[in-house]
């Protein structure tokens, strides 16, 4: 019996021995959660749509409803949905309510969202909403990296005459019109045009002194602000400032400011027109020519009243030849034929007459070719903008109808 007990003893030792181990290793927990199956690309694409469709039946239910303060939250969140459509829609929907309590998030959109079509109605929900607060935040668009977005905010500052519009504006125009840039010139037409807007004679000066390169557009806008400005200064102060536009590189400036001192009429002014007889170019040499002229108040005859000086002498001429041919002999008669070298001098008369009268009338077309066009005396140069997502359509689909 003892030694069927010692041979049963191995047996049970084996039993109590560890299992033995299986091939495969176990797994880590987290490599265990990362190797689960992910969803279904066709699952994430149903879950954002739903998500959008939710953000879209918010919306209409708010634009019903109209900026109450729960349709008012939901709307001021759906500003940074990451779907544009949607973010745009909010935005302008805001915009449409007026809302002051709208006004933070509309200034984060416009400051820091990454779409500058977004930006751009922000700015524009923003320029409906009139408050010392939106103003703030459209000062601080005319930085923005999109040229649509700085010329907008600009023109809204100068319509509701924010304080410290115009200051912006010659800041943006020291920024931006030094040098030539290839993403068009609106901006800086804006910034000139929100000056002559607010009416700020007394900045038409640093404005040009700012655009060194002008386009047609920012050319025309220069001559814009001049002309509607610069005649409502005091005459001395206006005829020194046109003194110093003189040498601006823009060519149309020019024009405006020697044929605007040749109106004036300022006699200290003749020595810097007389200075400019040899640097100006040729096209403006006739108009320097006719100013300086008015300045030293010397008369300039037009071609009508030469042609009457010379036909007026000639018949005085006439008849004083008859008068003393009546009253001669034959023998004086004869002799007094050296008469017709006096009706010789009086055709010689007539053809200066006419040829002083050519230059006159030359200079004078000259005049006209040269002076500012019609077209700018009469309408502005504008460059209007509007938000590129558009207002919605009559039948009021919630979302992206402007895209």
């Amino acid at each position: 019996m003892l030694h069927t007990f010692a041979a049963a003893i191995p047996a049970l030792l084996l039993g109590f021995q560890d299992p033995t181990p299986t091939t495969q290793p176990t797994q880590n927990p987290i490599e265990a959660v990362v190797a689960q199956p992910a969803a279904s690309d066709a699952q994430h694409a149903n879950d954002a749509q739903n998500e959008k469709n939710l953000a879209a039946i918010a919306l209409q239910r708010a634009e019903k409803t109209g900026p109450v303060a729960d349709s008012l939250a939901d709307v001021t969140a759906l500003v940074q949905h990451e779907d544009e459509a949607i973010a745009a829609r909010a935005t302008w929907l805001l915009g449409e309510w007026k809302s002051n309590e709208a006004i933070p998030a509309l200034a984060q959109v416009l400051s820091q969202h990454k779409s500058p079509d977004l930006r751009l109605q922000a700015a524009a929900s923003l320029d409906r909403i009139r408050s010392d607060d939106s103003s703030n935040a459209l000062l601080d668009a005319c930085n923005d990296a999109d040229i649509a977005v700085r010329a907008f905010a600009i023109q809204s500052l100068a319509r509701r005459k924010a304080v410290g519009t115009e200051r912006q504006a010659i800041a943006l125009l020291e920024r931006r019109a030094s040098a030539q840039t290839d993403d068009g010139s609106k901006d800086i037409v804006a910034a000139l045009l929100a000056i002559c807007d607010l009416g700020c004679a007394d900045h038409i000066l640093p404005a040009a002194a700012a655009v060194r390169y002008s386009t047609k557009e920012t050319s025309e806008a220069l001559v814009f602000l001049f002309q509607e400005l610069s005649p409502k200064m005091d005459p001395k102060l206006e005829a020194t400032a046109l003194v110093a536009t003189l040498d601006h590189n823009d060519p149309l400036l020019r024009r405006y400011a020697i044929q605007r001192l040749g109106e004036l009429r300022d006699p200290s002014t003749a020595r810097a027109l007389e200075g400019k007889l040899a640097t100006e170019d040729p096209a403006l040499q006739p108009l320097l020519r006719v100013s300086l002229a008015q300045v030293r108040r010397d008369k300039v005859e037009t071609s009508a009243d030469l042609a009457l000086r010379a036909k007026s002498n000639a018949i005085a001429i006439g008849r004083l030849v008859e008068r003393q041919w009546s009253s001669m002999d034959n023998g004086t008669r004869l002799s007094a034929s050296a008469g017709g070298a006096v009706v010789s001098f009086g055709i010689l008369l007539i053809l200066i007459a006419r040829r002083r009268a050519r230059r006159v009338e030359a200079a004078r077309e000259a005049l006209a070719l040269v002076s500012p066009s019609a077209t700018l005396a009469k309408s502005r140069p504008d460059f209007p903008l509007k938000p590129r997502f558009e207002q919605p359509t009559e039948d009021r689909t919630p979302v992206g109808s402007g895209r």
